[in-house]
């Protein structure tokens, strides 16, 4: 019996200290929120204009980093670094212009400076977007990330055979 009051009151200080802890908010640290990309699925050598609210004290200067990569070479390429407009009361907007031929998708992030001069990156989750592609003239290697198919079996083939056995496999241990 005084074992399960412990575990009971152990539970509740455990629980209360998780509130409490989630009450205090960190507002010095710049935090991004809502992103949009326009246009949604950007195009080969496109211009794509990304807007971010962007919360935190006295920014003075948020940076966008914009990666081309591409899934069939399994690299990313050059860096467009441009400084984002602040248009709105914490809505920051930047645009760049894609150069690569071998872009299947970009990934974007962050560099938040505030008036202390502390920095912070916004890459620990960089956001990715996929181009649309043109399946016709593709300058990928014959592969689109535009979802359509192309007759060719993928992995889960595997994957539903080898549950198929371990199933019959254990049916007749069963028995």
């Amino acid at each position: 019996m005084k074992y399960i009051k412990r575990h009971y009151i152990f539970s509740l200080l455990f629980i209360t200290f998780i509130l409490l802890i989630s009450a205090f908010n960190v507002s010095g640290i710049p935090t991004v929120g809502n992103t949009t990309v326009k246009p949604a699925e950007p195009t080969l050598k496109s211009q794509v204009t990304i807007t971010a609210v962007i919360t935190g004290e006295n920014i003075t200067d948020v940076v966008l980093y914009v990666e081309e990569c591409s899934s069939v070479l399994q690299t990313c390429f050059e860096t467009h670094k441009t400084n984002m407009t602040k248009t709105d009361d914490n809505v920051y907007t930047g645009t760049v212009t894609l150069t690569r031929d071998e872009t299947t998708y970009i990934t974007y992030y962050f560099d938040i400076t505030d008036d202390s001069g502390e920095t912070t990156i916004q890459n620990s989750t960089a956001w990715v977007v996929n181009l649309k592609l043109d399946e016709e003239n593709d300058n990928n290697g014959g592969t689109s990330n535009t979802g359509g198919d192309k007759g060719t079996p993928g992995f889960e083939i595997l994957l539903v055979l080898t549950a198929l056995f371990v199933f019959v496999l254990y049916y007749k241990i069963k028995r």
